[in-house]
């Protein structure tokens, strides 16, 4: 808007000032407003009740071996068949499975989980044995052909399930990430929005869910997301998979569930099936998930000790005398716990010697680091912004 246009309004509003400031303004758009008093709560639409939204994008994540290709596969099976996910209610929808990496070994597991399930009837469930372009962009901002033929390959399959199934479709997965977005950077801030950008976009386009297999990092203690910050930041699912302790069991944990309480865990275990024999009379096997209970938990546990000990003696002694405020609304945080401002944490961290007077900035920043990280790893804090929430004592 001019100064001009400003002037004649402040001027004279009856010379025309108004109609010449209405012109300037924006036209109501696609955007739509609602005041609070008239908000009428429902419940949002789900493809898992209480686990996985119909609309957005998530994450199942994991190291090698853990187990998370098969855990996807199952999960994708048992929506696409009508069946329960960890004994909650599931909308009955068609599924693709962008078998980006080791598409046979896929078709077999796939195999493998239609006869375990009893699934005799064709269902809508679509494998598509090449990688796309996530992320990916040309010179003028536009996407690579690459993914532009994904999109016109899944409105194939969208129209093929409408006519021969009666489903919408409702998840696509990519697996893996990695196999999904050569070429780009995965530490890189800007190369995990560009392809979070295109997992909802997929979501949106479609109407669907859009699910990616992710790797943990490089250390084999590890247990956070590989990359950047980025892929979870924005995500409305991440579902960890990784090994118990003794090897013989993989736990599932729901580390992040928008709107709904997450840190849900349950347990499965791998078990071999024969799928015959090839060409060449040799047997063929794959493996699926058998869901067991959650393994008893182990006592041997060593306390913590150290920074960490240290830190989580603070935060009880502020909570028990008092100066803990009330933690902020977030999804997962049910049942209110109490929180620690930041400033308030660290002086008292201080007075109890977490931080020798002789260290130099650079080792205190990292045992304060470390500290915070044990906890978190033990499942005691969670930190929201300046606030530190105690999740149990």
């Amino acid at each position: 808007m001019t100064d001009t246009v400003l002037s004649l309004l402040v001027r004279d509003p009856t010379a025309g000032g108004v109609e010449v400031f209405e012109r300037f303004m924006p036209k109501p758009g696609g955007f739509t407003h609602a005041w609070a008093g008239d908000i009428q709560l429902s419940t949002a639409p789900w493809l898992v009740k209480g686990l996985m939204p119909a609309l957005g994008f998530g994450f199942i994540y994991g190291a090698p071996g853990a187990g998370k290709s098969f855990y996807a596969i199952d999960m994708a099976m048992r929506l696409a068949a009508g069946l329960e996910v960890h004994e909650r209610r599931t909308r009955k929808v068609g599924v693709i499975y962008v078998a980006a990496e080791s598409p046979e070994g896929i078709k077999k597991r796939v195999v493998a989980a239609l006869d375990v399930h009893g699934v005799t009837d064709p269902i809508a469930f679509a494998i598509i044995p090449e990688a796309p372009s996530l992320g990916s962009r040309d010179s003028g901002g536009n996407a690579p052909r690459g993914f532009t033929a994904l999109v016109e390959r899944i409105e194939v399959i969208e129209k093929e399930m409408f006519e021969n199934f009666d489903l919408p479709l409702g998840l696509v997965i990519f697996d893996t990430l990695a196999a999904s977005m050569v070429g780009l950077d995965e530490n890189s801030a800007g190369d995990a929005s560009a392809v979070t950008a295109d997992l909802q976009a997929i979501s949106n386009r479609f109407r669907c869910f859009a699910m990616a297999v992710h790797h943990t990092g490089v250390q084999t203690t590890d247990k956070r997301m590989r990359g950047s910050s980025a892929f979870n930041a924005g995500g409305d699912l991440t579902i960890q998979v990784a090994r118990d302790g003794d090897g013989q069991h993989r736990l599932v944990t729901c580390q992040k569930v928008r709107d709904d309480e997450d840190g849900r865990q349950h347990a499965f275990r791998l078990d071999a099936v024969d799928l015959g024999r090839d060409a060449e009379g040799d047997p063929v096997t794959s493996a699926v998930c058998a869901f067991v209970d959650l393994p008893e938990a182990k006592t041997s546990k060593r306390p913590l000790t150290g920074a960490a000990k240290i830190l989580l003696d603070a935060l009880g002694y502020l909570i028990d005398h008092g100066q803990s405020v009330p933690a902020p609304q977030m999804p997962g945080l049910l049942n209110g716990p109490d929180a620690v401002l930041e400033p308030v944490l660290k002086k008292r961290v201080e007075e109890m010697s977490l931080f020798d007077s002789e260290d130099k900035p650079g080792c205190r920043r990292t045992r304060w680091f470390a500290a915070k990280a044990k906890l978190r790893d033990e499942g005691l804090l969670r930190i929201e912004g300046k606030y530190y929430i105690l999740l149990r004592r």
